[in-house]
């Protein structure tokens, strides 16, 4: 998870954390301590424990972050041009951008890299339609030649 320091980023560790069945977050369990129906993920099969990692820009903010949930940490800033997001699709199955806003140099980095990396799949939570109209233009046919799969827009 990319923008993992930000507000939608805490609420997404928060969800990530429940997966891996830590109680912690407040707010997301019913009043048995279950999150979802019949106390399963709603999101995941209960014999199945996902393997996360987050992202973000800043060492010195994802620190701590990697150290309570216990999770790697990769980092990524625009400066660090395109080796460190590439290093980032290539860790992943899935990569969830949360971090805007999409319009800047990091997340318009972070889709190029997924979309040439073959089987990685992007969602973000952007509302940008000018990022959203630049990612198809430019990352399309890249993205069906590798196998990747770019779907953004999945928050508003």
């Amino acid at each position: 998870m990319y923008g993992a320091t930000g507000l939608v980023g805490g609420w997404c560790l928060q969800l990530l954390a429940d997966m891996d069945g830590d109680r912690r977050s407040t707010g997301l369990h019913d009043e048995h301590g279950r999150l979802g129906r019949h106390g399963r993920s709603l999101l995941l099969p209960s014999d199945v424990t996902p393997k996360w990692a987050i992202a973000g820009r800043s060492p010195g903010r994802l620190q701590p972050l990697a150290q309570r949930y216990g999770v790697e940490m990769l980092v990524a800033d625009a400066s660090d041009g395109d080796a460190a997001f590439d290093a980032i699709a290539a860790a992943a199955t899935v990569v969830v951008a949360v971090g805007g806003p999409y319009r800047a140099a990091a997340p318009r980095l972070l889709i190029a890299a997924c979309a040439r990396t073959p089987g990685v799949s992007y969602l973000d939570l952007t509302g940008e339609y000018t990022f959203v109209a630049d990612a198809i233009d430019q990352h399309n046919e890249t993205a069906r030649r590798c196998g990747a799969l770019l779907v953004t827009m999945c928050g508003p």
